[in-house]
């Protein structure tokens, strides 16, 4: 709900965020699915929430969630900064919805973000394809 006011507010279109998703380098989506598959797996989400009971168990999987949150922004935004009015709204909505995926059951084993990653380039005839992102510190 809160992904979709954003989006809503800041008036971001279906093209936008499938070429913001299109836009993610591969490199990028391996980190995301190589951590959503452990995550969904046991591995990691055990260590995260399954050890720590009641509302202790649920902020340290919130504060796992706002960290990869953190990281997604800034490698899909390109820029390792604190400054988060200049990060375009399309990418804050974009990483909100991968870091909704990674916290989704079940989404690792089906490969979901690989899929619409693949889907949303496709649309995009491959025009926003990255192998690599492109990295400014401080910017």
């Amino acid at each position: 709900m809160l992904i979709q006011w954003y989006a809503g507010k800041e008036s971001i279109t279906f093209a936008e965020f499938n070429k913001t998703l299109a836009g993610i380098p591969l490199i990028i989506l391996g980190f995301y699915l190589i951590l959503d598959y452990m995550m969904d797996t046991g591995s990691l989400y055990r260590k995260v929430w399954g050890r720590q009971k009641g509302f202790s168990g649920l902020m340290t999987a919130m504060g796992t969630a706002g960290m990869f949150f953190l990281v997604m922004t800034w490698l899909m935004a390109g820029a390792i900064t604190l400054n988060f009015a200049s990060i375009s709204p399309v990418v804050l909505v974009v990483a909100m919805f991968l870091t909704l995926l990674l916290l989704w059951p079940k989404t690792g084993t089906m490969e979901l973000g690989f899929w619409m990653w693949l889907a949303a380039n496709v649309v995009t005839h491959f025009q926003y394809f990255q192998l690599i992102p492109k990295l400014v510190f401080g910017g």
